[in-house]
């Protein structure tokens, strides 16, 4: 019954179809069972393929109940080893729902994302080092590794240190046969990874990367390209990180993060197992978001079973103190309770309301319109080069779950940036005559080049028929340095709809999300909330796009986002790129070190700030920005890019900052 209301109240909040990031690629997968972005998340798709063939309203909502169902069933199972003795419905209610309405944690619930099923394993973890004991525990706690690989690599990362702990305090006869037996277990269960190069094999269109052979399966598992693709990100120093995790969590859960100290005291006496266990689970979440994967911050995606536990421990230390209240106050038992109620349920509405403002319902059926309405002008025989991750996987879903408009073509645009991606569109026909581009694009030296590589795979498809760009809520900023260029065919590719064509169009639509804000009780539009860090993101596109004939106004949009968004990094560093393409270098370089004060992890901003400096004449800024550049950059680009500045830095005749840019990329171990 508790969880039937948690469920009945997540329901109202789930998005009607696809909507955030990955929901659309995902969510296909799944239904198809077919290869998702890496890891891969096996379990993923076994525990929600079933619920997709119940006949339960539209199938992408169906894909977000089954997420729905495995986060209240983490948070149930975890509560259930913290609780205090003789707790009521209403506190098991609460412990469902206040880690679940926290806007980052339910953010992946309204949504068809893997992260639900993170959790209700790391709730496992809890409850089985918890309730079982001596050899039970320890094979159980290694069989748990295995099933962590078919979960996410953090899953597994977190049963191997839970093995090796249970491991260290079992007796010293108990700790080798249970476990190896639990190991076996866990190799019979990591043997569900076998079910990635089959589904490959069956559907090579998912097959996200191609994972047929065991190099391109361990690249999967192992997450190389995107690590790859974000290397520049992933060197967010830890206090860097630990202020955007700070940041997460007092927005988040707000005072009741300070309630999760007494509640873990109060945890310990209660269990002295469990409230370890909460809080060694809690330490290593936190590391994993500072130390290993910091980039995930910015997406929301990190820190959330440490958020989880840390709002269970908070709602112990809240329930104990209104047991101790209700103890000190003489009234009749139904009176207390009814109390009690309308006090958690008046928290537990707080919440809601927090939740709508930051995230409401209206942002989630304006982006299940724009993902459902994908094709809506789309021309049979197009090609539609989506420009963000959510329009990517919508694409997927419309096409490959819903089966729509099977006649057109999409292209995500990060394909064109990774040769494994570049093959596998070429052994699909996704796009015709890529191979040789991708061939040029491997040897391109230059952005110019880049550039002319990319055109001549476009120029069959151009010549064939209309090439559609589909903007969307993200930017890989970098494309403007690549794609701005003579030789890419701009002015032949025509813009989807969705996006206003006008600067006063942009006012308009700038105006309409202040009101949202204001709607939502903000004095201030900031850029983190959901309207208005879209609206920054959309007019990015506009000014980087280059509207159809509309070149001479991409300047005017890129000002627009950032007298809108001042603070944001990507269209600081966007527009510098304009900037220096057209001559202002100095205000190139002014705008790259904004970009660096708001976000000093913006790292692509030290690129562009390298290359405005020397065409400049900043010579020791140039190479300061190249040697944080480089610290942060792909290792297999570095060499590439740094003789490229060095060469243009002969060109202009400064040979000795060329000399010391050479030097640079020649013994990168000497970097500070």
């Amino acid at each position: 019954m508790k969880a039937g209301l948690a469920v009945a109240l997540l329901l109202w909040l789930l998005a009607p179809s696809v909507a955030w990031f990955d929901a659309g690629e995902l969510a296909a997968s799944a239904t198809t069972l077919g290869v998702p972005h890496p890891t891969g998340f096996p379990l993923f798709h076994f525990g929600s393929h079933p619920l997709l063939l119940l006949p339960l309203g539209p199938l992408a909502l169906r894909m977000h109940l089954a997420g729905a169902l495995a986060a209240v069933a983490a948070c149930a199972l975890w509560w259930r080893t913290l609780a205090p003795a003789r707790v009521g419905g209403v506190a098991w209610l609460g412990a469902m729902l206040v880690p679940l309405l926290a806007p980052s944690v339910a953010m992946h619930v309204r949504g068809a994302e893997v992260y639900a099923w993170v959790w209700l394993h790391a709730a496992v973890l809890v409850a089985a080092v918890v309730q079982l004991r001596g050899a039970r525990r320890t094979t159980a706690i290694w069989a748990l590794g295995g099933v962590g690989a078919l979960v996410h690599a953090e899953s597994a990362g977190l049963a191997a240190c839970a093995a090796v702990w249970v491991t260290g305090i079992a007796p010293k006869g108990q700790r080798l046969r249970p476990a190896a037996m639990g190991a076996a277990l866990a190799v019979g269960a990591a043997a569900g990874l076998a079910y990635l190069p089959l589904a490959a094999s069956r559907m090579p269109r998912l097959s996200w990367g191609d994972v047929r052979d065991l190099d391109s399966l361990w690249a999967h598992l192992s997450a190389a390209s995107i690590r790859h693709a974000f290397s520049d990100r992933m060197g967010t120093g830890v206090a860097d990180a630990a202020r955007m995790f700070a940041a997460q969590l007092w927005r988040d859960l707000g005072p009741l993060a300070f309630a999760a100290l007494p509640g873990a005291v109060l945890a310990l006496r209660h269990s002295r197992l469990a409230g370890w266990a909460t809080v060694a689970l809690i330490g290593l979440d936190i590391a994993y978001a500072l130390v290993l994967n910091p980039m995930g911050l910015r997406d929301g995606q990190v820190g959330l079973i440490a958020e989880i536990g840390l709002a269970l421990l908070g709602w112990v230390a809240l329930i104990s103190a209104l047991r101790h209240v209700r103890s000190c106050v003489p009234a009749r038992p139904p009176l207390a309770a009814t109390a009690t109620a309308l006090i958690l349920g008046s928290l537990i509405g707080v919440r809601v309301q927090r939740l709508l403002a930051v995230a409401p319902n209206a942002d989630l059926r304006a982006a299940t319109h724009l993902a459902d309405g994908l094709f809506a002008d789309v021309p049979p025989g197009s090609l539609l080069l989506a420009s963000s991750d959510q329009r990517a996987s919508a694409c997927i879903w419309q096409q490959v779950a819903v089966g729509a408009r099977p006649d057109s073509r999409c292209v995500p645009l990060v394909f064109t940036r990774a040769p494994r991606m570049a093959s596998w569109l070429a052994e699909t026909g996704s796009g015709a005559y890529f191979l040789a581009a991708g061939a040029r694009l491997r040897r391109a030296t230059t952005p110019r080049l880049r550039a002319a590589a990319l055109g001549a795979w476009l120029r069959p498809a151009v010549d064939a028929g209309p090439v559609l760009w589909e903007r969307g809520h993200s930017f890989e900023d970098a494309q403007v340095g690549d794609h701005l260029r003579p030789g890419y065919p701009w002015d032949e590719l025509t813009p989807s709809r969705g996006a206003p064509a006008t600067v006063a169009d942009f006012a308009a639509a700038r105006a309409a999300a202040h009101d949202a804000c204001v709607r939502a009780g903000e004095g201030v539009c900031r850029s983190h909330r959901p309207a208005t860090s879209a609206i920054g993101s959309w007019a990015t596109l506009w000014g980087a796009w280059l509207l159809r004939k509309q070149v001479s106004e991409a300047p005017a949009y890129l000002e627009a986002a950032v007298a809108w968004a001042p603070a944001s990094a990507p269209a600081l560093n966007n527009l510098a790129v304009l900037r220096m393409n057209h001559g202002a270098s100095a205000t190139a370089l002014a705008l790259c070190e904004r970009a660096l004060t708001a976000q000093p992890d913006y790292h692509r901003a030290h690129r562009t700030a390298a290359r405005a400096a020397l065409r400049a004449g900043r010579s020791g800024a140039s190479l300061r920005h190249a040697a944080a550049w480089l610290r942060h950059s792909r290792p297999g680009s570095q060499r590439r890019w740094i003789r490229g500045l060095a060469q243009e830095a002969q060109g202009q005749g400064d040979a000795t900052l060329a000399a010391a840019l050479a030097a640079l990329g020649m013994d990168q171990r000497a970097l500070p």
